[in-house]
């Protein structure tokens, strides 16, 4: 996972042990290009879902984001994702993994 070890890392939260928030960030290989988002929704918070804007994605170029939980494949213009962001659903004590990878 080059993402991980080699890329860059976006965090889209601060670090906290709180109940009641979530935590989430992105690792980007601009080399690869290629990365992934990771979130968690703890389990005395309230919201349903968060948006959150992607980094160091190219504007104009088109991303396939796979979804682990739904096993499902979405498609995005990469300045959608920097500007709109990414929109996460998840149950209490929730986590998503989605990678990303440049077409």
């Amino acid at each position: 996972v080059p993402y991980m070890t080699l890329g860059d890392l976006y965090k889209f939260t601060d670090y906290s042990l709180e109940k009641d928030v979530w935590a989430a960030w992105q690792f980007d290989c601009p080399d690869c290009a290629q990365g992934v988002v990771q979130a968690f929704r703890r389990q005395e918070n309230e919201d349903l879902s968060q948006t959150y804007r992607l980094c160091g994605l190219e504007r104009d170029a088109t991303y396939a984001l796979y979804d682990f939980d739904t096993q499902q494949t979405t498609e995005y213009k990469g300045g959608d994702l920097m500007e709109k962001g990414l929109a996460i659903s998840l149950d209490r004590r929730g986590s998503a993994i989605i990678t990303y990878r440049k077409k």
